[in-house]
C-alpha cells in the first residue's frame, strides 16, 4: 500500500523513514510543497538519493510527500503522485484503492480521480469534502494541496514522530526486508552497478 507523509514548515523527515518508506513503496516518489508564493509538484521513478536531497529541500515548507507501490495502473513517471486537479491549480495524492474504473489498464485509479476532480473549481472540491470520504471510504486516504498552500485530506492519518502518516503499512511491508540484503553487483539488464543492495537496480529498477 502506497504512504503520504503530511509535514508541516520546518519540520524534518528523518533519513531512515524515507528510506523505509521507499523500500517499502518503490514504484515511484512524488512531492507536493508550498514555497511560501507558489505551488510546486515533482514526481518520478527517482533513486533513493534524488528523493532524499528532495525532501531535505522541502523542509522549510509544508508539503507531501508520496511514496507509491502499485495497485493499478502501470510503473511509470506518468504513474507517480501528485496529479493536477481544481482546473490545474491543486495537486491531488492519494493512498489505497478506489472504486472507480479506469479508461485503460495503463491508468492508475489515481489518475482517473484526478481527471474527474480536474473538472471541479478549488471551492467545489473543499465543499464536496464529506462526499469524497463517504464515497472513498475507511481503506483511502486523499492528500489535496492548493495553489494558496491551503490543503485538504480524508480518511484517518496516524502520527509518528511529529508526522502524519496515511498508514504505517511501511514499518512492516514485506518489501521492507529488502534493505537488509547487502551484495553489490552489476545489474544483468542495464548492465550499471546496481547499488548497494542486492536485489535491486536504482539505474532501470529491475529486481
Amino acid at each position: 500500500m502506497c504512504v503520504i507523509i503530511s509535514k508541516q514548515p520546518g519540520q524534518i523527515v528523518p533519513q531512515e523513514i524515507v528510506e523505509d518508506c521507499f523500500f517499502a513503496n518503490p514504484d515511484g516518489f512524488g512531492i507536493a510543497y508550498f514555497d511560501g508564493k507558489k505551488l510546486h509538484g515533482r514526481k518520478g521513478l527517482l533513486a533513493l538519493p534524488q528523493i532524499q536531497e528532495m525532501v531535505a529541500s522541502a523542509t522549510p515548507h509544508r508539503a507531501f510527500l508520496h511514496f507509491r507501490i502499485r495497485t493499478a495502473g502501470a510503473i511509470s513517471s506518468a504513474g507517480c503522485h501528485p496529479y493536477r486537479i481544481a482546473k490545474k491549480s491543486a495537486l491531488l495524492l492519494h493512498n489505497g484503492c478506489l472504486d472507480i474504473v479506469p479508461d485503460s489498464p495503463e491508468q492508475s485509479d489515481t489518475a482517473a480521480l484526478a481527471a474527474i476532480l480536474d473538472t471541479y473549481t478549488p471551492r467545489e472540491i473543499v465543499q464536496a469534502r464529506d462526499q469524497l470520504a463517504e464515497w472513498h471510504g475507511a481503506n483511502n486516504r486523499l492528500a489535496i494541496m492548493f495553489g494558496d498552500g491551503t490543503t485538504l485530506r480524508t480518511g484517518t492519518w496516524r502520527a509518528e514522530e511529529g508526522l502524519q502518516f496515511s498508514n504505517l503499512h511501511w514499518q512492516t511491508n514485506y518489501t521492507y526486508a529488502r534493505r537488509f540484503d547487502y551484495a553489490p553487483r552489476q545489474c544483468a539488464a542495464c548492465e550499471e552497478d546496481a547499488s548497494e543492495y542486492a536485489d535491486y537496480c536504482e539505474h532501470c529498477r529491475n529486481w
